[in-house]
C-alpha cells in the first residue's frame, strides 16, 4: 500500500510541471492572439489616412460637376471627421489590448517564469513615452477640426440654410469627436502611468 501511494504522489508530482507547462502555453496562446488583435487594430488605424485620401481625391474630382456643393462640402467633412472617429476608437481598442497583456497576463506568467524579465518592450517604451502630452494623440481632432473650419471658410460666400444644418451637424460630430479623444489620452494615461 504504501508503495502505491508513493507512486501516486510522484505521479501528481509530475502533473504539477505539466499543467504549469500546459498552463504557460495556454497563456503565450493568449498572448499571441492578443497581439494579433492589436496588430490589426493599428494596422486599420493607419490605413484610414490613407482612404481619407483617396476620398478627398475623389471630391476635388466631383467638385465641379456635382449638382449639390453644399452637400458635397458638409458631407466631405463629415467623412472627415467620421474617419478621426474610427481613429480614436481603434486607438482605445489597440490600448485596452496592451493593458490587459501588461495587467492580467503578465501576472499570470510571472510566477512560470519565476519571476525573471520577459516581454520587456512596454517597459522599455514606457520610459521614452512618458504620461504627459502626446502630440500625435491630437492630430486627429486637429484634422477634424480643420476639416468643419475649411468647409466653413469656404461655403461662406453661398452660406444659406443647408450650410447651418452642416454646421450644427459637424459640431455635434465633433463634440463626439473631442469627448473620444479625451477619452483615448487619459485610457493611454492611466494604462501607462
Amino acid at each position: 500500500m504504501a508503495n502505491r501511494e508513493t507512486a501516486e504522489d510522484s505521479g501528481k508530482e509530475q502533473d504539477v510541471p505539466r499543467d504549469k507547462d500546459l498552463l504557460a502555453q495556454f497563456h503565450i496562446a493568449e498572448y499571441n492572439a492578443v497581439m494579433a488583435r492589436l496588430t490589426n487594430w493599428v494596422t486599420l488605424q493607419n490605413s484610414q489616412w490613407a482612404v481619407l485620401l483617396i476620398f478627398l481625391a475623389l471630391i476635388a474630382h466631383l467638385h465641379n460637376t456635382f449638382p449639390y456643393p453644399q452637400l458635397l462640402a458638409w458631407g466631405s467633412g463629415l467623412v472627415a471627421e467620421c474617419v478621426c472617429i474610427f481613429w480614436y476608437v481603434m486607438f482605445q481598442e489597440a490600448c485596452w489590448s496592451r493593458e490587459y497583456v501588461e495587467k492580467t497576463l503578465r501576472p499570470k506568467i510571472a510566477p512560470l517564469v519565476h519571476n525573471r524579465p520577459f516581454w520587456n518592450y512596454e517597459a522599455y517604451v514606457a520610459g521614452k513615452r512618458g504620461t504627459g502630452f502626446v502630440g500625435r494623440e491630437w492630430m486627429a481632432a486637429i484634422l477634424a477640426l480643420l476639416a468643419v473650419g475649411g468647409v466653413t471658410l469656404w461655403r461662406r460666400q453661398w452660406w444659406n440654410q443647408m450650410d447651418y444644418l452642416g454646421l450644427v451637424l459637424a459640431s455635434i460630430v465633433f463634440i463626439v469627436l473631442l469627448f473620444l479623444a479625451i477619452r483615448t489620452v487619459r485610457t493611454r494615461c492611466r494604462i501607462f502611468s
